[in-house]
C-alpha cells in the first residue's frame, strides 16, 4: 500500500503534470480558445446612466448565414458620433433641420441589414425628397434594449439633441424580461456569499488554462445557452436555431405575468417627450409567433422562444405579445398620440421575417414604407 502511494506521488503525479503542460502549450499555440470569463476579468466601462449603448463611430462588417430568408451575405453596420445609426449629429441644430429618432430593440436596430438599406437611411432619403427642409433620421435602437434602456437613452442623451419626432417600436424585450423575472425596480441585490465568491475566484483562476476553457464551453452549451445572446461578426443563426429546436417545447406558460412596469415606463417615456415639446408615435410590435398554417415554415427559424431555460410554444408567446400591444394602443389613446398598428399590417411569413421578429430586406422595405406614409398622413412634419 505504501509503495502504491509512493509511486502515485513520485511517478503518476509528475507524468500527469508534464502531460498537462504539454497539452496546454499545444492548445495555446495552435488551438487557442477565448477566455469565457474575459468580460469579468476585463470589464467594459459603461455609463451608470446609459448602460446599453453603442460606441461612437463604430464600424462593423457581418457575414450573414446564407440560409436566412432574403438577406445579404455581407453587411456593413456603423454608428455616428453619438453612437446612433445615421448621419453625424451637430450639437447645434440648424433652423431648417427636422430631427427624428427611432427607439426600439434589435428589430428597429436591424443590425444585419446593410447601412445602405437600413430603416433610418430609407426613411431619411424619402422624407428629404418629399419636404423642402432637411430631415435627419437617427436610429437609437439597440439589440436587447427594453423600456428601462429606452428611458435612460431618452433622458440622458436624445432629449438634449432636440428631437422633433420620436418613433417608439418596442415591447418584445420587455415581454421576455417579464417572463425571465427581471427586476424593473432595480433593487440592490444582496452581496454574494463568501462560498460563492470563492467558487467564482476558482473559476477565474482555472479559466487561464485552455483545457478548462474547453470543459467550460462544453458544459455551458448544455446548461446555459450564452450562444443565444452572443453576436458574432460571422453570423451564427443556424447554430442558435439548432440549439433551441433540439429542446422539448413547454406548452404551458404561466398566465399570471404583469406588464404594469412596461406600461409605467411607456407613460414616463411619453411624458418626457411631451413635456419637452416632442411628438411621439407608437408602433405595435410585430412578430412571426403564432403564424398561420400557410406560413408554418417560419417556425423552423424560431429561436427567441427559448426564455429562462425553456422552449416555449410560440402561440403562447403570441398571446402575451398581444397584451403588450394592447398596452401600446391604450397608452397611445390616453395620451392622444399617433399609433401605427404595424403588427396587423405585416404577414407572419418568411417573405418579411427571417426569424421570430427580425425583418429581412423586404420586411425592412415594407416597414419603412408604412412608417413613411404614416408620417405623411398625420402631417407629423410641418
Amino acid at each position: 500500500m505504501k509503495e502504491t502511494i509512493k509511486n502515485f506521488w513520485n511517478i503518476t503525479v509528475p507524468v500527469v503534470f508534464v502531460l498537462f503542460v504539454l497539452v496546454e502549450i499545444i492548445l495555446s499555440a495552435f488551438f487557442w480558445v477565448e477566455d469565457p470569463y474575459k468580460s469579468i476579468k476585463n470589464p467594459v466601462e459603461t455609463s451608470p446612466y446609459i448602460r446599453s449603448q453603442f460606441k461612437p463611430n463604430l464600424k462593423l462588417e457581418f457575414e450573414v448565414d446564407r440560409f436566412l430568408s432574403d438577406m445579404d451575405e455581407k453587411v456593413h453596420f456603423s454608428t455616428n458620433n453619438y453612437g446612433f445609426r445615421g448621419d453625424s449629429i451637430s450639437p447645434i441644430k440648424s433652423e431648417d433641420e427636422f430631427r427624428i429618432f427611432l427607439f426600439g430593440g434589435s428589430t428597429m436596430e436591424n443590425m444585419f441589414i446593410d447601412d445602405s438599406r437600413s430603416i433610418e437611411k430609407v426613411l431619411q432619403l424619402r422624407l428629404n425628397d418629399k419636404y423642402g427642409k432637411t430631415v435627419k433620421v437617427f436610429n437609437a435602437a439597440k439589440s436587447g434594449d427594453a423600456s428601462p434602456d429606452h428611458l435612460a437613452m431618452l433622458v440622458h442623451r436624445v432629449i438634449h439633441l432636440e428631437p422633433d419626432l420620436i418613433v417608439f417600436y418596442a415591447g418584445f424585450n420587455d415581454l421576455t424580461r417579464v417572463i425571465s423575472g427581471y427586476d424593473f425596480l432595480h433593487l440592490q441585490k444582496n452581496e454574494k456569499s463568501s462560498s460563492a465568491s470563492w467558487t467564482l475566484g476558482l473559476k477565474l483562476f482555472l479559466s487561464n488554462f485552455q483545457v478548462y476553457r474547453r470543459i467550460h464551453n462544453v458544459v455551458q452549451n448544455i446548461q446555459n445557452p450564452n450562444i443565444l445572446e452572443d453576436i458574432h461578426l460571422i453570423n451564427n443563426y443556424k447554430e442558435k436555431i439548432e440549439f433551441v429546436q433540439k429542446h422539448r417545447i413547454e406548452v404551458k406558460l404561466d398566465k399570471g405575468f404583469s406588464y404594469e412596469s412596461y406600461q409605467n415606463n411607456l407613460k414616463s417615456f411619453i411624458g418626457t417627450c411631451q413635456s419637452n415639446g416632442v411628438e411621439v408615435v407608437i408602433l405595435t410590435q410585430a412578430s412571426s409567433w403564432g403564424a398561420p398554417e400557410k406560413f408554418k415554415e417560419i417556425r423552423e427559424f424560431h429561436w427567441m422562444n427559448f426564455i429562462d431555460g425553456k422552449r416555449i410554444k410560440d402561440e403562447e408567446l403570441a398571446i402575451e405579445l398581444d397584451k403588450i400591444n394592447e398596452i401600446n394602443k391604450k397608452v397611445a389613446l390616453e395620451n392622444d398620440i399617433g399609433l401605427l398598428d404595424i403588427e396587423k399590417k405585416i404577414p407572419k411569413s418568411l417573405d418579411y421575417f427571417y426569424d421570430d421578429c427580425h425583418f429581412n430586406k423586404k420586411g425592412v422595405e415594407v416597414f419603412s414604407n408604412y412608417l413613411y406614409n404614416f408620417v405623411l398622413e398625420k402631417n407629423l412634419i410641418p
